[in-house]
């Protein structure tokens, strides 16, 4: 599959349909519920299965002024193509460890005429490991626009005059499916032990990799 049509229609193919679309703006329902439907499938299934392809790292070194939290020292802007956190990454280490448990928070903040995401940290800089929108079909994993395909289906089951129960039954197969991907993904990682570095290294949050084991 190279195009979001590939995606639509292998859904409709799903669900026993044979009113395929050449685009989002046909006049069919089914272009209709795809061209609503499938931004939003496309954001679920990125933020839960966290693929590799879709994961990007970015240092963030110049706070925002002007911009402040309580209990926060510094604000900064996050990349445009931004959906979720994987983790900060920790000096030493390949990948991010969630058990470093580098404190942040994610809010919104009104900047130059539109609402952005901002990560809150008491970092003066931090190195962020983040899953980006990824809209080019052909980066997918197989396995990713397999699970795309279910939950678009599941979303066209719904929707369009057929069955509901179906529907539910595609939406369990869509989360069996991105858990068996996610999980994929983390066996692929280094797992490292962490513990708590120097003084004046812990109080920037920092770790060192315990190498004990």
């Amino acid at each position: 599959m190279n195009t979001d049509i590939d995606i639509v229609n292998a859904a409709l193919t799903e669900i026993g349909s044979t009113a395929f679309i050449t685009t989002l703006d046909d006049s069919s329902e089914e272009a209709r519920v795809a061209k609503i439907q499938y931004p939003h499938c496309l954001r679920r299934a990125l933020e839960k299965a966290k693929p590799s392809f879709a994961l990007k790292t970015d240092t963030l070194d110049t706070p925002l002024e002007n911009v402040t939290r309580k209990n926060w020292l510094y604000a900064f802007e996050l990349p445009v193509d931004f959906l979720c956190m994987s983790g900060i990454v920790v000096e030493g280490t390949i990948y991010p460890v969630p058990e470093a448990s580098i404190e942040y928070d994610i809010q919104s903040e009104y900047l130059d005429g539109s609402d952005t995401r901002i990560l809150l940290t008491n970092l003066e800089e931090v190195e962020i490991e983040y899953v980006a929108h990824i809209e080019t079909v052909s980066a997918f994993s197989a396995e990713f626009a397999e699970a795309l395909v279910i939950l678009l289906a599941s979303k066209f089951m719904a929707a369009l005059p057929k069955d509901r129960k179906k529907a539910q039954e595609l939406e369990a197969q869509f989360r069996a499916l991105i858990s068996e991907a996610s999980a994929e993904l983390r066996n692929q990682r280094e797992t490292q032990k962490l513990e708590p570095a120097t003084p004046s290294l812990r109080a920037r949050g920092g770790y060192v990799v315990d190498s004990a084991e």
